[in-house]
């Protein structure tokens, strides 16, 4: 399904009837544009294998304290969405679901949709944040093996700009938190319908666990959906991100079997997985010193250690990442150390 905005709705005749036959769904919602004013900026050579959180703090690399109200603000627009979801306070694990096997999703004594979803987001994070090898990546879980899942979305952590002369620019501080706020929205979202597939094929009595190789059936496809559309430009002196208006939390939505699963969690109940961190429902109760625990005691003190399956393919998590965009003079933004 391929997503755009067009006008031909308001015109509606050939031009709308061309656009159905070619299978593309208009937005009824106007796209929305947001600059920055860009500044010069000198990278310094730091070592690109360091997390954020082992660097120094120049001006360019997010400083712990930064790092830290970002991922509490984020868990709290997930926990927001949550209870407009579910409709009932829900505290949200992260539970340790490397081993987690089919038919275990099946018989129904696992982590439900939100919380599965939840623990493949704070890997994601902590593999952004605090160390790209704690943990693994989305291939040593069984459970992603099963549906093909083998790479993490995008969230950026800083963006700058490159020109054929040499010459380095960064966007505004606020610009970089909304790109990381919308990043992380998506990505919680894919994991969502990620949690959501895990649930369904494993549902299937044939799905059982496989030493070598599942079958391409159960593979998941990443969304395709207006909120993941965002569009960098550059011009003149200004970075423009052209996107849909929604938050990418208003995609993630769940179906009223899959809220009947988060209304029995094993968070009220049991569960066969470690559960590693957790935090509560209400968004006002989480701060700093929530994140902060997590991520110099929990973190560095977990068990959690990669699994080496010979027969799954590594891709590389925490790799510079480019994006080109239009631009008179040819200039591209990276964003730096993605995930």
């Amino acid at each position: 399904m391929f997503h755009a905005a067009f006008e031909s709705q308001k015109r509606g005749g050939t031009p709308n009837q061309r656009l159905t036959s070619l299978d593309v769904c208009t937005h009824k919602k106007a796209l929305r544009s947001r600059e920055t004013i860009l500044t010069n900026w000198f990278p310094p050579a730091w070592p690109q294998y360091l997390s954020a959180l082992d660097m120094p703090d120049p001006p360019h690399v997010p400083q712990k304290e930064t790092v830290l109200t970002f991922i509490a603000i984020a868990i709290r627009r997930i926990l927001r969405w949550q209870r407009d979801v579910i409709g009932i306070p829900h505290r949200l694990n992260w539970y340790d679901i490397r081993s987690i096997r089919p038919e275990q999703v099946r018989n129904g004594s696992l982590p439900c949709v939100l919380c599965m979803a939840f623990s493949f987001w704070c890997r994601a994070i902590a593999l952004k944040f605090v160390d790209p090898d704690l943990g693994g990546e989305p291939g040593d879980h069984e459970i992603c093996r099963f549906v093909h899942y083998s790479r993490y979305p995008n969230i950026p952590e800083g963006v700058y700009l490159e020109d054929h002369q040499g010459g380095f620019y960064r966007p505004s501080k606020s610009f970089e938190r909304w790109l990381f706020m919308r990043s992380s929205d998506f990505a919680f979202m894919e994991f969502v319908r990620l949690a959501s597939w895990i649930y369904e094929r494993s549902a299937i009595e044939k799905a059982q666990f496989r030493q070598t190789s599942y079958p391409l059936s159960e593979k998941f496809e990443r969304p395709t959906l207006p909120s993941e559309i965002l569009e960098v430009r550059w011009r003149k002196n200004k970075l423009q991100a052209v996107f849909w208006p929604e938050s990418p939390l208003n995609d993630a939505v769940l179906s009223e079997g899959e809220v009947r699963n988060v209304q029995r969690c094993a968070a009220f109940l049991s569960c066969d997985c470690h559960r590693i961190w957790s935090v509560d429902s209400d968004p006002e109760c989480l701060d700093r010193n929530t994140i902060a625990r997590l991520v110099d005691e929990i973190l560095p003190n977990s068990k959690m250690r990669p699994y080496l399956y010979p027969w799954t393919d590594h891709y590389p998590v925490n790799s510079p990442s480019i994006a080109i965009i239009r631009s008179e003079n040819d200039m591209r933004v990276v964003v730096r150390n993605g995930v």
